[in-house]
């Protein structure tokens, strides 16, 4: 445990309650909010992580790998903005130490950060559900103010977006909360727990995500096994994730052969267009299998076509899919040390000293985010990062105690 000055109390406090409400207004901010955390604990961990990563390099230097590889690949790439290589080169290690500093922070630290955490948490639930059931006032009028959005339908769709992220970043804030809230015990924690589930649900359910009610089915079920089986069942979601990257373009290319057109015709559009997305992809990795187009290239590759009448673009950003895209800006190489490094983690996971309780959170966190990469967000996203990092960091400090 590291003695943080009784300063970094109120450091730690902050950066969660602005955590919180980042992710209500859209999660963007998390980016900062969790970098600053990590920043400001930096100095008081450093000697301890030093010692940590010397006694297990494994995993940093995997993680490292990958991440020299993803920010050296963007030499060949198309895309001129630099800015993806300076966030994964600078923040994924911030993130990881905002993480760190959470697993440090001593007990007497951990029990007054709980109210905050499992407090934010709660507010987080009320607005969500809030806006989901009563068609997004708050969020709808905000876009007036803000971005000077006269239409309403522009305003309730920029409203949509912004929700809907924030939403999946509470679905992995919720797990730790409601886990330390039900072994309290007691009737009024119990009830915030059950509270948080149903919240998770509207949240989930709403802002026309269908990703997101995907993310917490799968992280429910990972919870539910990792309360009988902790260590297991996140190794096994890491080992999964890490199989999924290296046979990305075998698994997804085999899905696409095996729907007919027919069947893909009455499928609703977003799930339409993520199939011409994916084939788009695929027809990118075939041009460059082992290197790769280059970092951020998925950000300037166009290809127009029309789709049940409307015209749609085959590579809106990033391939919403994130194995699919590693292997499309990085290559084999790439999809190699992303998956090394899921197994270093996944081996390192079966030896930390977690509890049961941070195996499920953590576990539920992860699948969450790795569901929200494989359907929707980019891989690269900061503020997804800094989300999940946020999560882990939660768990340390919630769910210190047996199950």
């Amino acid at each position: 445990m590291t003695a943080f000055p009784r300063a970094m109390v109120w450091v730690f406090a902050v950066c969660i309650a602005s955590s919180v409400i980042a992710a209500g207004a859209g999660a963007l901010g998390m980016a900062t909010t969790v970098g600053v955390l990590g920043l400001a604990a930096a100095p008081f961990i450093a000697r301890p992580a030093w010692r940590a990563v010397r006694a297990a390099p494994l995993v940093p230097a995997l993680a490292a790998a990958a991440i020299a590889w993803f920010a050296l690949s963007h030499i060949w790439s198309a895309s001129t903005r630099p800015d993806e290589v300076y966030k994964l080169l600078l923040l994924a290690p911030v993130y990881v130490m905002a993480a760190y500093a959470c697993w440090r922070a001593d007990d007497a630290m951990a029990a007054r950060l709980a109210p905050w955490i499992a407090g934010g948490t709660g507010l987080l639930a009320l607005w969500f559900s809030m806006e989901a059931l009563l068609g997004m006032p708050v969020s709808i009028q905000s876009k007036d103010w803000f971005h000077d959005v006269t239409a309403y339908e522009e305003a309730r769709s920029i409203a949509m977006r912004r929700l809907s992220r924030g939403a999946t970043h509470f679905l992995m804030l919720a797990a730790p909360a409601a886990l330390w809230l039900w072994m309290r015990g007691g009737r009024f924690s119990r009830a915030g727990a059950l509270g948080l589930l149903a919240a998770s649900v509207i949240a989930a359910s709403a802002f026309a995500v269908a990703a997101n009610v995907v993310a917490l089915t799968l992280a429910l079920c990972v919870m539910a096994a990792a309360l009988k089986w902790p260590r297991l069942t996140l190794q096994g979601a890491l080992i999964a994730t890490a199989v999924f990257i290296l046979a990305s373009p075998v698994i997804m290319g085999a899905l696409l052969a095996l729907i007919p057109d027919s069947l893909a015709e009455r499928l609703p559009l977003t799930w339409h267009w993520r199939m011409e997305i994916w084939a788009f992809a695929l027809e990118r990795i075939a041009e460059r299998p082992v290197t790769g187009h280059g970092l951020d290239s998925g950000r300037v590759m166009s290809d127009l076509v029309m789709l049940r009448g409307m015209e749609i673009e085959r590579m809106p950003i990033h391939a919403h899919n994130a194995g699919l895209h590693i292997w499309m800006e990085t290559g084999l190489i790439g999809a190699v040390l992303a998956a090394a490094a899921l197994l270093g983690l996944a081996r390192a996971a079966g030896r930390a000293a977690l509890t049961a309780l941070q195996c499920a959170a953590i576990a539920s966190a992860f699948t969450v985010m790795t569901v929200s990469v494989m359907l929707g967000y980019g891989p690269w996203q900061e503020w997804n990062q800094a989300a999940l990092a946020l999560s882990a960091g939660a768990a340390f400090l919630l769910l210190r105690q047996k199950a």
